[in-house]
């Protein structure tokens, strides 16, 4: 990623310094980013772009924020808008670029890498990103002409791993390693160079090389991330799984900012060594983490797969497209995607080839089974030009071909448009529904045979392909047992130059000059028709001869492809003509071969059902219809923030379910942390922005189109119009006008205006669309129950759910225990550093008391991220660090409060526990007026304000009468209690 530079000095307004409140906001906004506050910086720059709309430095600073935060499409607006400015702007040049490699626009993005790098010659990150894009197009040869050119290549890492990537795929796996070797002549103690002269041997199959060059590594920076991570990948390759899995362990546990990171290799791991269940529990801790990680979601989806459990894997394997550096093609347009869900009669899909040869043959299935779903569907297909003829021969009544090659720069013209590998997702497709490959045809009959009773087998002994190539790929030679068998002649199906494999080996082969396999693939197709049996590695060559139904036996390393072929089984749903030979765990070829060779021995000697389809691997019992309705619990924060949150959200489950449901949740951080930009109100209805939304978080999609009831957890999440809220308000839009689900909003704080005033009819506009469109609202409060009435929605008045954990908490306690002498502190989403002079007293006076004080906190997982921030206040007030209560678990949490004579709370859902549990408080204000309603119906006084001027005193007069009556003994229970639970209950009535 493009690093953002202060800019020069230039001829703008803010840097003239005419306006001293533009570099104000120019200079504040730079300090928000960098302490990663990037919303905040974006808000400050829209602020500098009212005062100066033509400022450089702020299109400059607004696009490179908009980059880091990921959102692709402001990045390039701003950048443009930059470069209208000033068109020769390097750092503008290079951000738009690198926005651009993420979008997929690679041809665009050379062009304005190119013209930077021809003014500067000197920025190695324009190079770098120059050269990104160059080898994400295959355009490796230009990647080292300019590496080579570049007098300073061997002192950046970087730069040296992308000229080792564009030889691997030049198929120069030595010249790697001989530039390696060069640079660590000047870098021998180089940590960095050493690994990557690890990873240039691994691409070369030299597994004890790649060894002992990571492990160097390591030695010299254990710490260091890549570096663990690549020695790991080192000792896997030796088989020493169990090291491997300590050195994650170790990362995980010294290293917490690493967990996410290894849970996902040990995922991966796992799954490499047949361990699934475990895999599968690697890759959903990851995922309570970071539930949007596309590396945690794409390795749950392989390991679906591999179990056979389609159903659960297509919209987790969506998430490829969201990892840099898979290749996947996707043209550049506005034409909306499919996924399904709309009805194609009478409209024009296109169809893309998004991935390699091999896999367009796995997928070319799927075309006709959109035909037969939508007979009226116009079906076009952007294919390479390789392939066209296959589309032509067999296919031209299904689909029509455009050219990938033909595509850039051309407006198409579609209704929808689709990856070819998306297809299955968006059919629905589970293993009992896999089409079956469709009829390929022949263009020339060929005949390799001298004699009638030969036996033509079509041979195949590597792939190009840069991740697996020495993992699946033997030795030509390595067959030479197959040739010395009578009747048999071997044909050479492989692709590429093989000249010098073939002339090094001493027994014949027939190798037909007038058919590329790899630029024809129709040749190639011929080719296979005129073999008896197909023997192979997994390359394109198998998906060609399963698809066109020839027998073909194929050599499957120990941990193979996951889509096609699932663990152990010697058969494939994929391909009933496949016969599979695996490799066990000794991850050798060479006693797969011999099992090759004695079946082909037999069938020679006349056995020819050897060549009959294997039987078919047994199939997994289709899932039994689900009787009960499924609910969907949308911004579940059962992980999120406190253990208050967590109560809330887990009442919500457990009523569900109590109901007869079946639920499933979206956690907060599911909706919250992505790079979707949040909706405006036209966005509502717009089918782009639909489809975008769907292509950025398909998992979520999914689960939103398996609900019957999508309930949405209100709490204070929808106030106001921040990001969360708006994307809640869409989400719950959507799920009703799209997908025809029953939406209920409960568990609600309504407040459009973050107030008890409406008057903004802008923001008014986004809460009248959405909830005069769900099926049922609850609210937790009565002030939010009253501005609803006002705008003329329906809703039920209830109260928050936690009461409900409490209650059954308190239901485990004995009654009328001691009582710590620990007074609970809570912050809030309102604390305020004013309120530093009033802290300072009351602190004095909890102790003159004889009282001790806490902060109480704690989090199933994460923690709330504005503690810091108020600890550092407290640490100010008393002169010394708060003592902290981490709580680890509800249990703990609530026996805290119960204990506490008082609690000193900001925080609703604290204030809320300890009114259920019997606990004195005094509270402070939110950033709504939740508090103040909840005060209200305790019958408590209203909470305190941190910004009051009159705070301290106000304070301490509250402080003062409530520790003359500070209860010694725990209650059973709020007087309110009974009363909240009805309340609470109301949530569920309209479910």
């Amino acid at each position: 990623m493009a690093r953002f530079k202060r800019p020069k000095a230039q001829k703008s307004k803010a840097q003239r310094g005419s306006d001293p409140r533009l570099q104000a906001l120019l200079l504040q906004a730079q300090a928000l980013r960098e302490q990663g506050q990037f919303l905040d910086a974006i808000s400050m720059l829209h602020q500098a772009q009212e005062r100066d709309n033509k400022s450089h430095p702020v299109q400059l600073l607004l696009a490179a924020t908009y980059h880091q935060l990921g959102r692709v499409d402001e990045a390039i607006q701003a950048t443009q808008a930059s470069l209208a400015l000033q068109p020769n702007d390097t750092q503008s040049m290079k951000i738009l670029g690198a926005a651009l490699i993420d979008k997929g626009d690679h041809d665009t993005a050379v062009r304005h890498l190119k013209k930077a790098w021809g003014l500067t010659k000197k920025d190695p990150q324009i190079l770098r990103l120059l050269c990104v894009c160059l080898n994400a197009m295959g355009r490796h040869p230009e990647t080292l002409s300019l590496l080579t050119a570049y007098t300073h290549t061997n002192n950046s890492p970087e730069l040296l791993e992308l000229a080792c990537t564009a030889y691997q795929h030049e198929g120069r796996e030595e010249d790697a390693i001989t530039m390696m070797e060069q640079a660590l002549t000047h870098h021998p103690d180089s940590a960095l160079h050493l690994c990557l002269m690890a990873n240039a041997q691994a691409n070369a199959g030299d597994y004890t090389k790649e060894h002992h060059y990571a492990s160097q590594a390591y030695e010299l920076d254990p710490d260091n991330l890549k570096i663990a991570t690549d020695y790991a990948l080192a000792l896997q390759h030796q088989g020493r799984y169990e090291e491997a899995l300590s050195l994650y362990d170790r990362f995980i546990t010294d290293h917490p900012d690493t967990t996410l990171h290894f849970l996902v290799n040990k995922a991966n791991l796992y799954k490499s060594v047949h361990k699934l269940d475990l895999a599968v529990e690697a890759a959903q801790k990851a995922l309570s983490i970071a539930p949007n990680n596309a590396e945690a979601q794409v390795a749950l989806g392989q390991i679906n797969q591999l179990m056979k459990n389609y159903p659960d894997s297509w919209a987790a394997l969506e998430w490829n497209w969201h990892i840099p550096g898979r290749g996947k093609f996707r043209p550049t347009s506005d034409i909306p995607l499919w996924y399904g869900d709309d009805d194609l009669n009478d409209k024009t899909l296109l169809v893309f080839e998004d991935q390699g040869v091999g896999d367009s043959l796995l997928f070319m299935r799927f075309l006709p089974a959109v035909k037969a779903r939508y007979p009226d569907c116009h079906i076009q297909i952007m294919a390479e030009r390789k392939m066209d003829e296959i589309y032509q021969r067999s296919l031209s009544d299904i689909c029509e071909v455009i050219f990938k090659q033909d595509s850039a720069g051309r407006i198409l013209q579609a209704d929808f448009m689709c990856a070819l590998s998306s297809l299955p997702m968006a059919l629905g497709t589970d293993i009992h529904t896999l089409p079956a490959p469709p009829l390929l045809s022949i263009r020339d009959a060929l005949n390799y045979k001298q004699r009638e009773d030969d036996l033509i087998i079509g041979l195949t002994w590597k792939t190009v392909n840069i991740s697996v190539g020495a993992r699946r790929s033997v030795e030509l030679s390595d067959f030479a047992a197959l040739a010395t068998i009578p009747g048999v002649r071997l044909l050479n199906l492989q692709y590429g130059d093989t000249k010098t494999e073939r002339e090094a080996c001493d027994f014949d082969m027939i190798h037909d000059e007038a058919i590329n396999p790899y630029e024809d693939m129709q040749g190639h197709l011929d080719q296979i028709n005129a073999c008896d049996l197909v023997i192979s590695i997994d390359n394109t060559t198998v998906h060609a001869a399963g698809t066109l139904g020839k027998p073909v036996w194929v050599l499957l390393p120990y941990e193979c492809y996951w889509r096609a072929f699932h663990h152990d089984d010697e058969a494939t749903p994929w391909y009933p003509s496949m016969r599979l030979y695996r490799q066990d765990e000794g991850r050798l070829f060479e006693p797969v071969i011999k099992r090759i060779a004695q079946d082909l021995h037999d069938v020679a000697d006349g056995k020819k059902e050897r060549l009959e389809p294997p039987a078919p691997a047994p199939l997994p019992q289709p899932p039994a219809p689900n009787q009960k309705p499924r609910a969907l619990l949308m911004n579940d924060t059962s992980d999120w923030y406190h253990w208050g949150c967590n109560a809330t959200s887990t009442a919500i489950k457990d009523a569900l379910r109590g109901k007869g449901y079946d639920v499933t949740s979206a956690p907060f951080l599911e909706t919250g942390q992505t790079t979707m930009r949040p909706p405006n109100l036209s966005d509502f209805d717009s089918r782009i922005y639909f489809s975008d939304y769907m292509f950025t978080q398909p998992t979520l999609f999914e689960k939103i189109r398996r609900c019957d009831h999508l309930v949405i957890n209100g709490e204070g999440t929808i106030h106001s119009l921040p990001p969360n809220a708006r994307r809640l308000m869409y989400l719950a839009y959507i799920a009703k006008t799209f997908f025809g689900k029953t939406v209920h909003i409960i568990n609600h704080a309504c407040f459009p205006q973050s107030s008890a005033e409406l008057s903004d009819p802008e923001i008014i506009a986004y809460y009248l669309k959405t909830y005069r469109t769900v099926d049922d609202i609850a609210v937790r409060d009565p002030i939010s129950h009253d501005l609803l009435s006002k705008l003329d929605i329906p809703a039920r008045l209830a109260f928050d759910s936690l009461p409900i954990k409490a209650k059954e908490w308190l239901d485990t306690q004995k009654a009328g225990g001691p009582r710590s002498k620990t007074i609970i502190l809570a912050g809030s989403s309102k604390f305020s550093t004013e309120s530093l002079p009033a802290l300072k007293r009351m602190g004095a006076l909890i102790e003159e008391a004889g009282y001790e004080m806490a902060v109480l906190s704690g989090a199933a997982l994460h923690h709330s991220n504005d503690d810091a921030a108020f600890l550092a206040t407290l640490e100010q007030a008393f002169g010394r660090p708060p003592q902290v209560i981490d709580a680890g678990s509800l249990d703990e949490w609530f026996g805290v409060l119960h204990q506490s004579p008082l609690l000193i709370s900001g925080r609703f859902h604290y204030t809320i526990a300890a009114a259920a549990l019997g606990t004195p408080f005094i509270a402070f204000e939110g950033n709504t007026p939740k508090l103040h309603a909840l005060s209200e119906f305790l019958d408590a006084p209203p909470p305190l304000s941190y910004s009051s001027p009159d705070l301290t005193v106000e304070i301490t007069i509250r402080l003062t009468k409530m520790m003359e009556s500070l209860p010694e003994t725990t209650a059973q229970g709020g007087e309110k209690l009974v009363d909240m639970l009805a309340l609470a209950a109301e949530n569920y009535k309209g479910l």
